[in-house]
């Protein structure tokens, strides 16, 4: 997990609820302790490995006969997601909030769970269900602003979308030197500045631009070289958002492209959501979703679709948001589990060994005369 504690409070003003924090080192000792069983969803957490389970039962015997109940939930959240949902929200230019989503239930009525780090601890904030996080986006996507209106969608290719972020990026910055040399705005770039725009969005991870923000899902994505840049170019050129000049040396922008340059410049929410599950016979899947407020509009752009390579982009109102948000955050399928290791047992001495790569404690095998640790599966040395 790479959430702060600081990224999830600042979602304290969307979301008034109690906060729980549970040492790193206890929370797979907790698990262990109840027999919960796991799925491979779990692993998106990355929850360090626990020191001893009796450190885990002293800990939990501290807690609240209440709060115990919520905390159990959230054990199981977290050792056996429905879905896992990580959300990224840039608001405006000043603020990157992260946080995840974890869902035990495929019942969306099911409570849920925030989950994120502060220091040796793990973050837990308990939501009564998953609308409240569709609202909450919802909140930062109205931004107090009055919306437009306009139909207005295309499709793309992935490689292309890596390339059009690139191009608004390019057109941001020109946007911003013109104001400060008291020119007008450019319609017409040199293509070579466009692949220059997008090395700088894989060199900087500067999320208050398009590009960077967008850059961590799309694992595959590189710098294109001029004439892989000129292909990608060209199948912009045919969806007629742009105008491509014949030796490719020069872009200019067409009334759609115009348009969603200067709705990106000015931006009050990005928001990235990721939305990892399993499809109804129990098969791994995910998708990811942007929703975009501009000056005048909402946009959501669909990265993936059903083939897992195109983009499309559309401008929506903010009911629409809300109900591709609750759709996205519907379990589909049920996990498969993983099975939990036995119980240790010790050797007559009643001897404990602990593992000295994930510290937990091993088992005796008699047969062998040796211990096993079933986390690392491989028996200690003597």
């Amino acid at each position: 997990m790479e959430n702060s504690n600081e990224n999830v409070d600042r979602f304290d003003d969307e979301i008034d609820v109690k906060q729980y924090l549970i040492p790193k080192n206890i929370v797979n000792g907790l698990i262990d302790n109840f027999s919960i069983i796991r799925n491979k969803l779990s692993e998106v957490l990355d929850i360090p490995p626990a020191t001893t389970n009796e450190h885990a039962s002293g800990w939990w015997q501290q807690q609240s006969g209440d709060d115990q109940i919520v905390l159990r939930a959230a054990l199981t959240a977290m050792a056996a997601p429905a879905m896992i949902s990580q959300i990224s929200i840039m608001k405006g230019n000043d603020q990157m909030i992260q946080t995840t989503m974890a869902q035990e239930s495929m019942r969306v009525e099911d409570p849920c769970f925030l989950i994120g780090e502060e220091g040796e601890n793990i973050v837990i904030r308990r939501l009564r269900n998953p609308d409240v996080m569709t609202s909450t986006i919802q909140l930062y996507l109205d931004s107090g602003i009055e919306q437009g209106e306009l139909e207005f969608s295309f499709t793309t290719e992935i490689d292309d979308f890596h390339t059009l972020l690139g191009i608004l990026d390019l057109y941001r910055r020109e946007y911003y030197q013109a104001l400060m040399e008291h020119e007008a705005v450019p319609s017409e770039f040199n293509t070579e500045d466009v692949r220059r725009s997008i090395e700088d969005g894989h060199t900087y991870g500067d999320p208050r631009w398009m590009l960077p923000f967008v850059l961590p899902v799309l694992p595959d994505a590189t710098v294109p070289d001029q004439n892989t840049l000129n292909y990608s170019l060209y199948d912009l050129g045919k969806t007629g958002i742009f105008n491509i000049s014949g030796d490719y040396a020069k872009l200019t922008l067409a009334d759609p492209s115009e348009l969603l340059c200067k709705e990106m410049v000015e931006r009050p929410a990005s928001i990235r959501v990721t939305n990892l599950g399993f499809t109804q016979d129990g098969k791994p899947a995910g998708m990811t979703s942007l929703y975009i407020r501009s000056k005048n509009l909402i946009w959501y752009v669909n990265i993936g679709g059903e083939t897992g390579a195109t983009a499309t982009w559309a401008s929506i109102d903010l009911d629409k948001a809300g109900e591709l948000l609750n759709e996205s955050f519907t379990p589909v399928g049920a996990p498969s589990t993983v099975k939990p290791a036995p119980a240790p047992q010790r050797n007559k001495s009643g001897e404990k060994k602990f593992c000295s790569i994930c510290g937990k404690e091993a088992t005796w095998v008699e047969q062998y005369q040796r211990y096993y640790c079933y986390s690392c599966q491989k028996y200690l040395d003597n």
